[in-house]
């Protein structure tokens, strides 16, 4: 097992991280109703007009996705603004769309962006009974220097209510321990938890705590597993660590290497050394060439 400088250098790439563990419940919004997901295909066609007639005809589903469109997607002033009306007229039947509502106004879609309104928003969609409504309001409490322990307890509810990404701020909070003890055991309690649903972060965070042996054992093939996870999510950084953990897995004993493994290396390497992180690209070119070079020459030992 790693020591704890191991996890220090692992908490303070959570604090460096890219993007924060929640994410919008846009991403995994589905229509129940078979009409309005047929209108909202034919929106997403050009064609918002069936769309727009059931929001007129006062379905809160329909007035939810045309104000998602409406106030998300680059409008005119004029048809943000309607958007946010739909918003606002979906909100007071449905959870999602309240919670929608104070992204609306964290991010500036409605007007001036207002923490203070996304924050009374977020807590009447928790009330509502939307789990990640909980840690997006602690979320905003922490940035807007609230109280804190109430900001951990919100992300605690939203976590054990089954939300994913609540359970990885609340890992995130556990691996940092500046607003609770730091508790590394269990933010990987929580990471497993989050990493178990597919949420990109926590998959990354975990594979990297599998990979350097923090409070584990060293498992490699684990670590791969989750990058890739990661990978297909969306984070285009795990590149250069799957081309790590296919390195490490190529190798047959004291210098051998399985040349088939180092073809995937060099295949990850190459992605990361395109579009990987900033930071990595050199190495991850420089370790593409590498592997190319040794596959070669383990391919005329045989």
């Amino acid at each position: 097992m790693r020591p704890a400088a191991a996890i220090l250098a692992l908490a303070l790439w959570v604090a460096a991280a890219p993007a924060a563990a929640q994410t919008s419940l846009m991403a995994g919004a589905r229509p129940v109703s078979a009409e309005v997901d047929a209108a909202l295909a034919r929106a997403r066609a050009g064609d918002e007009s069936s769309l727009l007639r059931l929001a007129e005809g006062g379905a809160a589903e329909a007035q939810m996705f045309a104000g998602l469109r409406m106030a998300f997607e680059p409008r005119p002033a004029a048809e943000a603004a309607r958007g946010c009306a739909w918003l606002e007229t979906a909100a007071q039947q449905r959870g999602d769309a309240m919670h929608f509502l104070g992204e609306a106004y964290q991010y500036g879609k409605c007007g001036p962006k207002d923490l203070q309104k996304a924050i009374a928003t977020f807590r009447k969609a928790g009330d509502m009974g939307i789990p990640k409504s909980r840690c997006a309001e602690g979320n905003l409490l922490l940035e807007t220097g609230g109280d804190k322990a109430r900001a951990v307890q919100l992300c605690r509810e939203g976590a054990e209510a089954g939300d994913r990404d609540a359970q990885t701020d609340l890992g995130n909070f556990y691996l940092m321990g500046e607003v609770v003890a730091q508790d590394v055991a269990l933010a990987r309690s929580w990471y497993e938890k989050a990493a178990a649903q597919r949420q990109v972060n926590a998959a990354f965070v975990l594979g990297q705590i599998y990979w350097n042996a923090d409070g584990v054992p060293r498992d490699v093939r684990r670590a791969r597993e989750l990058w890739l996870l990661a990978y297909e999510g969306g984070r285009a950084d795990a590149t250069f660590h799957l081309g790590n953990a296919a390195w490490v897995l190529s190798q047959r004993g004291e210098k051998a290497w399985d040349p088939s493994g180092l073809d995937e290396a060099a295949e990850w390497y190459a992605k990361a050394a395109e579009a990987g992180a900033p930071s990595e690209r050199k190495e991850a070119a420089e370790r593409r060439d590498l592997a190319r070079q040794l596959a070669g020459v383990m391919r005329k030992r045989r």
